[in-house]
Formats: C-alpha cells, structure tokens, sequence
C-alpha cells in the first residue's frame, strides 16, 4: 500500500520536508527558544532560597545568645517597665527637676503613641536654668534605671544672659500590656455551675 509520498513526485517531496522543516524551526523559535534561560533562572531562586533558609538557621541558633544577652541588659536596669507605670511619667520628670532645683515654665500636654508592644509617652517642657542645674537634671534623665529620655533639645541665653532657657521634648517606653483570653477553666468553672444545681423533680404535679 502506497503511502501519500510515495505518490508525490522527487520535487513535491522535496517541497513537502522543506515545508516541514520551516514549520519545525518556527516552532522551535516560538515555544523553546524563549525557555531557554529558565533552568538558570530557577537555579539562581534555589540559591537565593537555601541562603535565605541559612541566614535564618543562623539567627535561630543565635537565639540563646540573645536570651542571656537581654537577661543580662535587665540586670543592669535596661528593662522596659511595664504599662501601669507609664502614670509615673510625669511625676517622675518632676522629681528629676526637682533633685536638680528647677522649676518648670510651662508643660505640655502628654501625647501618646503606640505600636503592638510598646506604648510611647512623650512631653514637651519649657525651663530656665543655671548651666549647673540643666546639665544635673539632664544627667538624671539618662542615670539609673529611668527610660525617660530627651528626644529635642534647644537651648539659648534668657534675655539678661545670666540663665540658659531650654524647651525640651521627652520621651519613655512602657511595655504595653497583653491581653489575657479567658482559660478553658473558667469556662469549665462556668459550667460545673450550672451542672451542679439542683436537678428540676420529673413530675411537678406530683408533691410528696
């Protein structure tokens, strides 16, 4: 049985592959040649991927360094106190002014920031002091175990030039409180309650 190029003439055949070899390279150009660099491309992602995967194993086994590290830094009165202290803000500026003998022009009004850990109290404070008293009451800000801290400074002569006149803005973290969810006891507490009453007689009707 004669196939179809068995009945085609030597040029038709020949004409027939020359067609099938340019339909064979168009396809090659359009779906091929365009794919070519993806195995490089995927090659640079696993790279990309297996350092990504290293950095983080590294800081995982760093994580007890850090333990330490923090443990260490609350030693020393670096620990951020918690948010029922942030009333104290005030009172405890105060109280630094004061040990250093200064007495505030005028005080602002304290705005509050916050983010998903820590609440943030700033006040801006107006003051005229001797040069002496400024830098004590600037030292007491930064000693110790106080978080409360300068966040701008400007300093300039008073009109007689015999005292410095500051606006000072300052600022304190306080670590914001976490949300307790109600336990499964409680709940199972709830319930016990409620369980543990009385049981209603079968038959109301009936008195004995």
């Amino acid at each position: 049985m004669k196939t179809y190029l068995d009945t085609l003439r030597p040029s038709e055949k020949r004409l027939v592959v020359a067609i099938g070899l340019v339909f064979f390279v168009v396809l090659n150009f359009w779906f091929v040649l365009p794919h070519f660099d993806d195995w490089n491309n995927r090659k640079i992602d696993i790279k990309k991927a297996q350092e990504k995967l290293q950095a983080y194993q590294d800081e995982i086994q760093q994580a007890k360094r850090y333990e330490i590290e923090i443990k260490r830094m609350e030693g020393d009165g670096y620990s951020v106190p918690a948010e029922d202290q942030a009333m104290h803000f005030q009172t405890a500026v105060q109280t630094m002014a004061a040990q250093a003998g200064i007495g505030f022009q005028s005080v602002g009004r304290v705005s509050q920031g916050t983010n998903q850990f820590f609440l943030k109290l700033s006040e801006p404070v107006t003051l005229t002091a001797k040069e002496d008293a400024l830098i004590n009451f600037l030292y007491n800000l930064g000693s110790g175990s106080s978080l409360i801290r300068v966040r701008d400074l400007g300093v300039r002569p008073d009109a007689p030039r015999q005292n410095l006149s500051a606006t000072i803005k300052l600022e304190a973290s306080y670590q914001k409180k976490v949300p307790v969810r109600p336990g499964a006891g409680s709940q199972k507490a709830g319930g016990g309650s409620a369980t543990g009453s009385s049981p209603l007689p079968s038959n109301p009707s009936k008195r004995p």
